[in-house]
């Protein structure tokens, strides 16, 4: 009993350091920005302290696991390992989701070869390799005016990608998310049904069409008065920002 109660010491002080860390990268998720090279170096830190702390668990729940003789004990303390390590594992994969996607922005997408043709038949151009623009999916915060754009983006790059599952989908999903609604996904573990409950609630929350239609409409209310014919940078603010609303309008009929 003395060996069991050493291990479980040690592995309460790592849960609790690993409790710690949870919150502190589900901080920075929140307000993650993958253009700032500080949030982007202090993600690749915590993976590799998330890395260290599910080795460090496993290690002492083998140790534990070993030297229980109770079933009941045994099955208890499984379940109690497998939470921890599911936190932990979810947070991994969000990480890793988002260093890869800032991988991909950097890299440009290239067409193959295209061979074209002169105007003298025996006569060809070399091949040409054209570089295409990058495809980006942009971060959704809450913010209801840029949701059609990051859900329609979303739904072609990833959601009907057929080569991923739902569970890869769920995590590119988060990846995407920041602030407000990272936060309101937040409680949903990666499995295959809870990738469209996720993709469910946020489309409820944010898409609902008279939802949106009242939040453009106020924008178009709040957008302030020029009150000068010769105020042209006024005037094509307002313009440029009654374009918009009314442009989503028309797209919803």
């Amino acid at each position: 009993m003395e060996a069991i109660e050493k291990f479980k010491s040690k592995r309460k002080v790592v849960r609790t350091a690993s409790t710690k860390l949870v919150n502190q990268i589900t901080l920075l998720l929140e307000s993650y920005d993958i253009k700032k090279e500080k949030d982007r170096k202090k993600l690749s830190e915590y993976l590799l302290n998330v890395e260290d702390k599910l080795k460090e668990l496993k290690t002492l729940n083998k140790e534990i696991e070993e030297l229980i003789t109770d079933k009941a004990v045994f099955e208890a303390d499984i379940e109690s390992s497998f939470e921890y390590e599911e936190k932990l594992n979810d947070l991994k994969f969000q990480i890793k989701s988002k260093i890869d996607n800032f991988k991909i922005e950097q890299q440009p997408v290239t067409a193959p070869p295209v061979n074209i043709p002169a105007n003298n038949a025996e006569t060809k151009r070399p091949a040409t390799s054209i570089s295409l623009p990058k495809l980006r999916i942009p971060t959704f915060s809450g913010d209801a005016s840029t949701f059609l754009e990051f859900i329609n983006s979303f739904s072609n790059a990833i959601d009907s990608n057929e080569s991923l599952n739902n569970v890869e989908k769920f995590i590119y999903l988060k990846s995407f998310l920041s602030g407000e609604a990272y936060k309101s996904v937040s409680g949903f573990s990666l499995t295959e049904e809870n990738y469209k409950s996720c993709l469910d609630l946020l489309k409820d929350r944010y898409g609902r069409q008279d939802h949106l239609i009242g939040h453009f409409i106020n924008k178009l209310l709040e957008i302030e008065p020029v009150k000068s014919s010769f105020n042209l940078r006024g005037l094509r603010k307002l313009h440029d920002e009654s374009e918009i609303s009314i442009r989503n309008l028309n797209s919803m009929g």
